[in-house]
């Protein structure tokens, strides 16, 4: 469930299903380049900034996306500051960011051996600069590559222990090899974001020099109050505790955001949350930001009279998965399909649904999301489960 606050149509902004702040930003902002937004009160403007306030459950501990956070943080405020070769988009359909062209299969750009390793090969965009104009190149590339693989870093390990070698045969060119298959080869997104060689290098050639080093690396500020990246916004201003503000970034691969500020603010109770979309303190409320209960406190009201409306449906699973590892498995009869499938029929979807959502949302009985393009397909390939009833 999610919450967008309607606005006058100069700055209205449109509200699509939960996917991931990146989608909504490059989607709803991105047209190719465009000259900047001439300041708030300057002589001469046609339109007046735009700012977008949406909410996040934690606070992250870096705006880096490959930097493991123990406390789960959302990804709202990083995926604002970043940006990979790939993108999904709306209809779940992979987008070239940084890339100019992603790797094709059976293809000079995406190669498969028989010995199960493979070899892809991305160009970026010309033209690509830092969020400090700094040149954005494939050596930065290579440089990530170093830098998320080596010991003692706090990066999470996947994709890059996949990864055999990263190579940069010119400025424009990544070639990928890869010990074993996988099917993310070909739309790495920011699960493989590039780090400013230009900025890091230094620090990490002493921690090349001196493993010790490590920990003064990985608490450096450019992980958070000094971080320079290459996505949509660039980073403003950052109130511990409060909220993260990134501002349009003029060099963004795709072009200037037409949203001109993003500020994600930090909220850890939905009732809080509740407060601040009721108040008009908030323009956008993501999945799992406020609880299903709070729905009739918005329709009384809130949606009622035009101030904004909600997205309800299948756009977040919690599911049931069989462990199918003996060794952990102390239940036999899971081994044995028919008692799978019994479960699967015994329960009854659709008495959930309206007992718990009132009816407000559809059953899915599928991952595939019912707007991509292959949906009808996936549809057709699976069995829906009928529900028993006494």
């Amino acid at each position: 469930m999610s919450w967008g606050r309607s606005r006058d149509s100069k700055e209205h902004m449109r509200v699509l299903p939960v996917l991931g702040l990146a989608v909504l930003l490059t989607l709803s902002a991105c047209a190719g380049p465009a000259a900047p937004a001439r300041e708030e009160g300057q002589a001469g403007t046609d339109r007046q900034p735009t700012t977008l306030r949406l909410v996040s459950r934690r606070e992250p501990q870096t705006l880096a996306t490959k930097y493991s956070d123990p406390r789960g943080a959302s990804q709202h405020a990083k995926d604002a500051m970043n940006a990979g070769f790939a993108l999904i988009d709306n209809q779940m359909r992979p987008r070239g960011e940084l890339a100019e062209q992603l790797p094709e299969l059976n293809a000079d750009t995406w190669k498969v051996f028989p010995n199960g390793t493979m070899e892809t090969t991305y160009k970026l965009r010309p033209g690509l600069t830092w969020h400090d104009g700094q040149p954005l190149t494939a050596d930065d590339f290579v440089f990530s590559w170093q830098v998320y693989r080596t010991p003692g870093l706090p990066f999470d390990q996947s994709p890059q222990n996949f990864m055999d070698r990263v190579a940069a045969p010119d400025p424009r060119t990544v070639v990928i090899t890869w010990n074993r298959p996988s099917v993310e080869a070909g739309v790495l997104g920011t699960n493989f974001a590039p780090l400013p060689a230009h900025v890091l290098g230094e620090r990490f050639q002493n921690v090349e020099r001196d493993p010790g080093a490590a920990d003064g690396f990985a608490n450096a500020t450019f992980w958070s109050q000094e971080f320079i990246g290459s996505g949509p916004y660039r980073l403003e201003r950052w109130e511990p505790g409060a909220f993260v503000e990134g501002l349009a970034f003029d060099g963004y691969a795709l072009g200037r955001p037409k949203i001109d500020r993003v500020i994600v603010r930090f909220m850890g109770d939905e009732n809080t949350v509740l407060t601040n979309v009721l108040a008009g303190e908030l323009d956008y409320a993501p999945t799992l930001t406020m609880r299903f209960e709070h729905l009739e406190v918005l329709k009384r009201d809130w949606v009622a009279s035009g101030k904004g409306t909600g997205i309800v449906g299948p756009d977040y699973f919690i599911f049931i998965q069989f462990q199918f590892r003996p060794e952990y498995q102390n239940e036999p009869a899971l081994f044995d399909v028919r008692a799978r499938r019994a479960m699967s029929h015994a329960l009854d979807r659709q008495l959930l649904a309206d007992a718990i959502f009132q009816g407000e949302t559809e059953i899915a009985y599928t991952w595939a999301w019912k707007f991509t393009p292959y949906f009808a397909e996936a549809e057709r390939a699976i069995t829906n489960t009928c529900t028993i009833r006494d």
